[in-house]
């Protein structure tokens, strides 16, 4: 499940879904891939605050003005004016200054993180950054009013989720054995006929919802995995743990798709049950 630092929510309600362009920096909240950067300490009015730099960014930049991105092998003093001049479009934007006595670090970023996301280009290298631990005013320097006039919008695709119309148990060896024409009995998720199903989510989140002839989608219940959508409506078998079974008699869990939806991203932040959302088929 996607997670999101208190310090963030006000920027996730106050910017664009599809980001903004504000300057030379490109601000969107987005969940970025898990991999290793630097880390740099910035000063904003005697509060100290930290800059990620994804790895590769930085190590093209370095590899590309001297060489090397190798830290132990950069003079500090060199090593701080790269720096410098490749966070300029940040430090310039917001009024604050790269800590000299403060060395870069390596750190990770956090998986299954929504962040803020700040992008920029100094000499046609491409910075992606993400800001840990602000000082108070630090961003909102930057955003200033995100006056229409000074946004840049990138429409963003919608997301397709698979739609559910119920879940059956199967063994492998009953698997093995369906041909077409055969029946399966399954347990539904509702009602069909009122147009109650299932959905996934992004992040792994699962939907009971309740599609209507005039293609929107209300959330009757939104749950962590998809067992406790099972659990909620026929019982599952459970074997014995006390006695041996061959694994082709395990009982599988087979759920069954009928088609699928799309959902536009922006609708999906702060989704709650009893929402109700436009949806369009694919």
């Amino acid at each position: 499940m996607l997670r999101i630092a208190n310090e963030e929510r006000p920027w996730m309600e106050m910017l664009p879904t599809q980001g903004a362009t504000i300057g030379e920096l490109t601000l969107s909240m987005q969940q970025y891939p898990v991999q290793q950067g630097t880390l740099f300490t910035i000063n904003y009015h005697n509060e100290l605050g930290r800059v990620w730099i994804a790895e590769e960014c930085w190590q093209r930049w370095c590899e590309g003005l001297i060489g090397t991105a190798n830290r132990s092998a950069i003079d500090p003093e060199l090593l701080y004016g790269i720096a410098e001049w490749g966070l300029a479009p940040l430090l310039q934007a917001s009024d604050a200054t790269l800590c000299q006595n403060e060395p870069p670090t390596s750190c990770s970023n956090l998986p299954h993180q929504l962040a803020l996301h700040i992008k920029w280009t100094v000499e046609e290298h491409e910075f992606h950054s993400i800001i840990f631990t602000w000082p108070t005013g630090f961003l909102r320097n930057i955003v200033g009013e995100l006056s229409a006039a000074r946004q840049q919008i990138y429409p963003a695709p919608p997301v397709v989720v698979p739609v559910y119309l119920g879940w059956c148990q199967l063994t492998l060896i009953e698997l093995e054995s369906i041909e077409i024409g055969m029946g399966v009995r399954i347990h539904c998720f509702g009602d069909i006929r009122l147009g109650f199903f299932a959905i996934q989510l992004p992040g792994g989140i699962y939907a009971r919802v309740l599609l209507t002839e005039d293609n929107t989608m209300k959330f009757d219940e939104l749950v962590q995995d998809i067992e406790t959508l099972l659990a909620s409506g026929s019982p599952m078998s459970k074997s014995d743990g006390t006695s041996s079974v061959e694994l082709e008699q395990i009982p599988q869990q087979v759920l069954f798709e009928i088609g699928r939806a799309s959902l536009e991203i922006g609708q999906l932040r702060q989704l709650k049950t009893g929402d109700v959302l436009p949806v369009g088929g694919c």
